[in-house]
C-alpha cells in the first residue's frame, strides 16, 4: 500500500485523518501564515523605503533651494565688494552700509535685495556719485523702473551716466521720458562747468522726484508686490540657511579642489618626465627639471594628505 493510503481511515462511512496527515496539514497552514506575514512585512518595508527616499528627495530639494538662494545673494555681494574696491570706495559707503540700505529699499518696494545690491555695484562704478547722492540715486532709479516698466539695472545705467556727467547725461534721460526745462539744462551746465557737480546732480534728482518720486514705494503697497515682499522675506530666511550649509561644506569642497588640481599638476609633470625619458631629453638640465617638477608635485600631495590626517586626528 502506498503512503497516501495511510492518511485516512473510513469507519461507518466517516473518514478519520491520521496524526501524520494532521501534522502535514498544520505545517501547510503554518507555512501559508508565514508566507502571508512575510508578504506583509515586505510590503511594509517597501512602503518605508519609498517614504525614506521621498524624504531624502524633499530634503535635497530644500537644501538645493537654500544653497541656491544664498549663492545668488553671495554673487551680488561679491560683485558689490569688487566694485567698491576697484573704485577706491568712491561712493564713500561701505559694503555693510550699502547692503543695509538695500534691505530697507527692498522692504519698501518689494524689489529683491540681491537685485538692488547688483544694481548698487553698477551705480558704484560711476565715481562722481558720492555718499550724499548715492542713496537718493538708487531710490530714483527704483522709481524710474516702476514708472517706465524697465529693470532696475537699466535705470541705474541711464541715471548713473547722467549723474556722472550731467551735461552729456541729461540728453539720455530726456529720451527715456525725464523732461528738463531750458533753464534747468542751462543751470546744470553752469554748475558742472564751475565744478559743482553735486549741485547739478541735485537738480536732476529733484526733477525726477517731482515727476515720479515715490512710484516704487506706492507699487510696493499693492497686492502683487505684497506677495513679492513675502516671497523675499522667505527668500532671506533661505539665504541664512544656505549660508550655514555652504559654510559647513566649503572647506571640504576647497580641499577636494586643491587635491584635484595637484593631482592634475603631478600627472602633467610625470608625463613630461616620461616624454623626456622615452624620447630623450635635449639636455641633462631638461631631464633634471622634469624630474624635479614631478617630485615637487608629489611632495605637495603628501603635504595635503598630512594636513588632512592632522585635521582628522584633531577631530578624534
Amino acid at each position: 500500500m502506498g503512503a497516501s493510503e495511510n492518511l485516512t481511515i473510513t469507519i461507518n462511512g466517516k473518514e478519520y485523518v491520521s496524526k501524520e496527515a494532521r501534522k502535514a496539514g498544520k505545517g501547510v497552514e503554518d507555512l501559508e501564515k508565514k508566507s502571508k506575514n512575510l508578504g506583509e512585512t515586505t510590503k511594509k518595508l517597501k512602503v518605508g523605503a519609498l517614504a525614506f527616499v521621498a524624504a531624502l528627495v524633499a530634503v535635497q530639494r530644500v537644501v538645493s533651494k537654500m544653497t541656491g538662494a544664498y549663492g545668488t545673494q553671495e554673487k551680488a555681494e561679491l560683485k558689490l565688494e569688487a566694485a567698491i574696491k576697484a573704485t577706491g570706495k568712491a561712493a564713500g559707503l561701505s559694503k555693510f552700509e550699502m547692503t543695509s540700505f538695500a534691505t530697507e529699499l527692498s522692504r519698501m518696494t518689494g524689489i529683491a535685495d540681491e537685485t538692488i545690491i547688483e544694481a548698487q555695484a553698477v551705480m558704484a562704478t560711476f565715481t562722481q556719485i558720492g555718499e550724499d547722492v548715492f542713496p537718493s540715486a538708487m531710490e530714483a532709479a527704483a522709481d524710474m523702473s516702476a514708472m517706465f516698466g524697465q529693470d532696475l539695472q537699466s535705470s541705474v545705467v541711464q541715471l548713473g551716466k547722467a549723474l556722472n556727467d550731467p551735461i552729456a547725461g541729461i540728453g539720455a534721460l530726456s529720451r527715456v521720458g525725464v523732461q528738463f526745462t531750458t533753464d534747468q539744462k542751462d543751470m546744470i551746465k553752469t554748475l558742472t562747468e564751475t565744478g559743482d557737480v553735486m549741485g547739478a546732480q541735485n537738480i536732476i534728482l529733484g526733477e525726477m522726484e517731482r515727476q515720479f518720486g515715490g512710484t516704487a514705494e506706492a507699487m510696493g503697497g499693492g497686492w502683487t508686490q505684497s506677495v513679492e515682499k513675502l516671497s523675499n522675506a522667505f527668500g532671506d530666511l533661505a539665504e541664512l540657511g544656505g549660508q550655514a550649509i555652504t559654510d559647513f561644506l566649503k572647506p571640504g569642497v576647497e580641499w577636494l579642489t586643491k587635491m584635484a588640481e595637484k593631482a592634475y599638476d603631478a600627472k602633467v609633470a610625470a608625463a613630461a618626465l616620461a616624454t623626456y625619458w622615452g624620447e630623450g631629453a635635449q639636455t641633462q638640465d631638461d631631464l633634471e627639471a622634469a624630474y624635479a617638477a614631478t617630485i615637487s608635485k608629489i611632495n605637495e600631495q603628501k603635504e595635503v594628505l598630512a594636513e588632512l590626517k592632522a585635521a582628522r586626528d584633531e577631530g578624534e
